[in-house]
C-alpha cells in the first residue's frame, strides 16, 4: 500500500508528460493553429489600419495606443472556438482519444492534457494579438494614456478572459461527437452570450436625462427638444443585474476593454477565476462519462 501510493502520483506526474509532449509536438505541425497565428497577427495589423484611417485620422481628438491595443478582443473567441472545435474534433475523427483510454491513461489526464494544450495555444495567440495591435497603436500614436501597472493589470484580465474562452470551447469539443456539431455548438453559444452582453452594456450605457427630439435643418442647424428623464435608463436592481452579467461574461469584459471602459475592471480577474471554474467543471464532469467510440 505504502509502495502504491508513493508510485501513482509518480505515474500521474509522468502520464501527463507523456500526453503533453504528444500534445505539443502534434499542435506545432496543425495547419489550423497557424492559420489562426496568421490571422491574428495579420488582422490585428491590417483592423488597426483600418480603424486610423476611417475614424481617427481626420479629428482633432486625441487618440492613444490603448485605442488599438484591445480592438480584436470582441471577436478573439471565434478565433479560440475555430481553432479547438477543428484541433479536438480531429483528435476523436481519427480516434485518437480513444487510443489514448485504451492504452492506459484515464479520461482526467487525456482531458486536462486537451484542456493545457488548448489553453496554451489559445494565449499564445492572445498575445500574438496584443503584440500587433500594441505595436500598430505606438506606430500610430506614440503615447500610452495609462501607467505601466495598469497596462499590466489589464493584460492580465485578458489572459484571464481568453482562458475561460478556451475552457468553454475545450468543453464543447471534448463532449460533442462530430467536428462539425462541436464547431457550430459553440459558435451558437458565443453568439448568444455575446449578444447577451451587448445588450445589457448598450442598456447600461442610456444617459439619465435625454432630450424628446432633436432637429437638424439648414437654415437653423441642429435644434434640441425639452431634456427630460430618459425612460431606457437603468438603475436600481436592475442596473446591478446588468452591471453583474457584463462583467462576469468574458465577452462583456472584451467589449468594455474595447470601449475602454474600465470602472468596474478591478472585480473582473475574480469573474472569470468563477467562469473558469464552472466552465472547467461542465466540460470534464459530462466527459468521464461519455461514451467514446
Amino acid at each position: 500500500k505504502v509502495w502504491r501510493a508513493t508510485i501513482s502520483p509518480l505515474w500521474e506526474v509522468a502520464a501527463m508528460r507523456k500526453l503533453l509532449s504528444a500534445n505539443f509536438s502534434r499542435l506545432w505541425k496543425e495547419k489550423t493553429f497557424w492559420l489562426a497565428f496568421v490571422f491574428m497577427s495579420i488582422g490585428s495589423a491590417c483592423f488597426s489600419w483600418m480603424s486610423y484611417n476611417t475614424a481617427m485620422k481626420n479629428t482633432d481628438i486625441t487618440f492613444y495606443v490603448e485605442d488599438m491595443m484591445f480592438n480584436m478582443l470582441p471577436m478573439i473567441g471565434f478565433v479560440f472556438v475555430f481553432f479547438i472545435s477543428m484541433r479536438l474534433g480531429t483528435e476523436f475523427d481519427e480516434h485518437t482519444i480513444r487510443n489514448k483510454l485504451v492504452v492506459g491513461y484515464n479520461r482526467t489526464q487525456v482531458y486536462f492534457a486537451e484542456y493545457i494544450t488548448c489553453m496554451v495555444a489559445s494565449l499564445i495567440l492572445l498575445m500574438v494579438m496584443l503584440l500587433f495591435s500594441t505595436l500598430s497603436g505606438w506606430f500610430f500614436f506614440r503615447e500610452f494614456q495609462s501607467g505601466w501597472m495598469e497596462i499590466g493589470f489589464l493584460i492580465f484580465c485578458c489572459v484571464l478572459m481568453a482562458s475561460v474562452f478556451s475552457a468553454m470551447s475545450v468543453g464543447f469539443s471534448m463532449n460533442v461527437g462530430s467536428k462539425a456539431a462541436s464547431l457550430v455548438a459553440s459558435i451558437v453559444f458565443l453568439f448568444a452570450i455575446l449578444l447577451l452582453a451587448s445588450f445589457c452594456i448598450n442598456a447600461l450605457e442610456e444617459p439619465l436625462m435625454a432630450y424628446t427630439n432633436v432637429i437638424i435643418s439648414v437654415e437653423d442647424g441642429v435644434q434640441f427638444g425639452d431634456l427630460v428623464e430618459n425612460p431606457a435608463y437603468v438603475d436600481g436592481t436592475q442596473r446591478m443585474i446588468y452591471e453583474l452579467i457584463a462583467d462576469i461574461l468574458p465577452t462583456g469584459q472584451a467589449i468594455q476593454m474595447n470601449n475602454l471602459e474600465f470602472e468596474r475592471s478591478a472585480r473582473w480577474p475574480a469573474f472569470s477565476l468563477i467562469m473558469l471554474i464552472i466552465a472547467t467543471v461542465a466540460g470534464y464532469i459530462p466527459f468521464r462519462k461519455r461514451d467514446i467510440r
